[in-house]
């Protein structure tokens, strides 16, 4: 989706924490018509300070029929995506996406992109600095402590972009589209987000491949 296509649309963020407030913050910078859902009450936020700041309109401890006011919801890796507000989106047909499937609509660079059970955060750091030393304009981040949304505005077609992808980034992603995938491992974990089902589980770390061609 272009920022033309979104300005014309109405955008719910729901989680407010690291990532949800990176893509608010996007989401301004583009222009576009914000408002942010949050469940945690307001002295359980650590990112209150920020969110303030941004002066749009938002609402938290808990999610309202006004977070339901959109055409897009973007959603925090953080939310699960059975909550009762994203259940309702989606027999809506609101469309949900990521904060990383957001995110990469305005990426020019490259995106080499890290998921598995473990490793990840290793695998991601040690590229990322095997292309600095290399000499280029490298950028990192996504799971491992800077959201894609922070930086993507400052990518071009010379810089590399080295991110670690959980499985909760993967789940609502669309488009997204790595020139390089790699999954490290995939072992029984946070299978409370999927039903128990360690299949379930592996499918969402499997959409890390999924708009790859042939020539990737």
């Amino acid at each position: 989706m272009t920022k033309e296509e979104l300005q014309n649309k109405n955008v719910t963020v729901i989680g407010a924490a690291r990532s949800g407030i990176a893509a608010a913050k996007l989401l301004k910078k583009l222009d576009v018509k914000i408002f942010i859902s949050e469940n945690a009450a307001q002295q359980k936020l650590k990112y209150f300070d920020d969110l303030q700041k941004l002066a749009v309109p938002f609402e938290t401890g808990g999610h309202t029929e006004r977070a339901l006011d959109a055409d897009v919801i973007i959603l925090s890796p953080g939310v699960p995506g059975t909550i009762p507000v994203i259940v309702e989106a989606q027999k809506r047909k609101i469309k949900i996406v990521s904060e990383v499937e957001f995110a990469s609509w305005f990426c020019a660079a490259v995106i080499i992109a890290v998921t598995g059970t473990n490793g990840k955060t290793t695998t991601t750091a040690l590229l990322g600095q095997m292309f600095i030393d290399a000499g280029w304009e490298t950028f990192i981040g996504g799971n491992t402590g800077n959201a894609f949304s922070n930086f993507v505005l400052s990518t071009t077609q010379k810089s590399v972009v080295v991110l670690e992808t959980s499985s909760y980034q993967l789940d609502f992603t669309e488009t997204f589209h790595p020139h390089i995938s790699i999954l490290t491992n995939i072992t029984p974990d946070h299978l409370n987000r999927y039903e128990n089902n360690i299949l379930q589980y592996a499918a969402s770390k499997n959409k890390i491949s999924a708009q790859q061609t042939k020539d990737d």
